[in-house]
């Protein structure tokens, strides 16, 4: 008979580190398309895909319907995708995208499926839109090293007058009522709606629940501002008490502030209030200007997570007689550098010193 052997006192748990990364907008203006029919869109997304394709969880804004079924007439602020795009995104690296913001039914409620589906059969997870309102508030749960991480998204702003019951496709809209002029920041384009805190926080609860790491898109706010709108830094602090690790806001076209936020408990969470465009044809330097997010989450032992500083890539979009496409600064200098380019090179400091002024400044 074999003696008991102590062994001593078992290990501690290590603690989970996954990888989070984020764009923003996803708006494929008829340039963008043109190019993409040219030359494709991994040409396009070519220098973002190694930053997305190297963290666990890949997320962008999908800013358009990808529905060539329904055929809605297309200009500058109707939008409609070929499916190629999608499969683009996901050879560039995405993994979950939002479809809840003020462009979803521009190709109807039936466009709304047609995308939804799409989406998911070219290996995307669609969150904040779908075929009924289940689908739309659902979170997409995914899983990296036995760390669940849920997926909300909502808006607080449509381009048509709400939803058209629970069982119709549906966007999960962040309250019911409209603003009335009530609001501030209320967008030439666009339905807004009162926020309703007690739905918010019940998706959040919910998510909680059934996940380690709760992360938000939230698409809100007024076009072209650099700062987030006065209501939300109060009610992006309550939502992270609340249980949210991450937010990541888009509608505005530029980027807004990046804050690091300290919780009671002392773990962080981190929010974008704006992630800009990730790839448009807007020509404003402002809204040409973007970062791709890197964050590293951290699940410790007694299953609390803290959300590392964010770490940024910073991104402009090219937009030349060649076509549309995403660049990095450091491929854009690399290249100055080598043609002597001294115009380029000033662009590229003008628009880091930018880009730095702008997620730097306190929201």
């Amino acid at each position: 008979m074999t003696p008991d052997v102590d062994l001593g006192p078992a290990p501690e748990p290590a603690p989970i580190e996954i990888t989070l990364s984020a764009v923003g907008d996803v708006l494929p203006h008829r340039k963008v398309k043109a190019t993409a029919a040219e030359k494709g869109w991994d040409w396009i997304f070519a220098e973002a895909a190694p930053l997305l394709g190297t963290t666990d969880l890949a997320f962008a804004n999908l800013e358009s319907p990808v529905a060539p079924d329904v055929k809605e007439r297309v200009h500058d602020e109707v939008f409609d995708a070929p499916p190629e795009m999608l499969a683009g995104l996901v050879a560039a690296g995405v993994d979950v995208v939002s479809m809840a913001n003020n462009h979803a039914y521009d190709q109807r409620p039936e466009g709304i499926v047609e995308t939804w589906t799409l989406a998911r059969e070219a290996g995307l997870h669609p969150v904040g839109a779908g075929p009924n309102e289940v689908e739309a508030r659902s979170p997409y749960i995914a899983e990296v090293d036995g760390v669940r991480v849920a997926f909300l998204a909502m808006a607080d702003l449509s381009n048509i007058d709400g939803n058209t019951g629970a069982d119709a496709p549906n966007v999960f809209f962040a309250g019911d009522k409209h603003c009335d002029g009530l609001c501030d920041g209320i967008d030439r384009d666009a339905v807004h709606y009162a926020l309703d805190e007690d739905r918010i926080l019940g998706a959040v609860r919910t998510a909680e629940a059934m996940a380690d790491v709760v992360v938000l898109s939230f698409h809100w706010g007024n076009e072209y501002r650099d700062t987030p709108l006065p209501e939300y830094p109060a009610l992006a602090h309550r939502l992270v008490e609340a249980g949210v690790d991450v937010i990541l806001g888009h509608h505005p076209h530029v980027l807004q502030p990046i804050e690091r936020v300290e919780r009671a408990d002392g773990t962080h969470a981190v929010i974008a209030y704006s992630l800009g465009n990730f790839v448009s044809n807007m020509q404003n330097a402002r809204t040409r200007d973007s970062v791709v997010l890197r964050l590293v989450l951290t699940r410790t032992p007694d299953g609390l997570v803290d959300v590392g500083d964010p770490e940024i890539t910073r991104l402009w979009t090219e937009n030349t007689d060649a076509g549309i496409r995403v660049r990095t600064h450091a491929s854009l200098r690399a290249q100055a550098e080598a043609e002597a380019d001294a115009s380029r090179l000033q662009l590229v400091e003008r628009r880091k010193e930018a880009i730095d002024r702008v997620i730097n400044a306190r929201p």
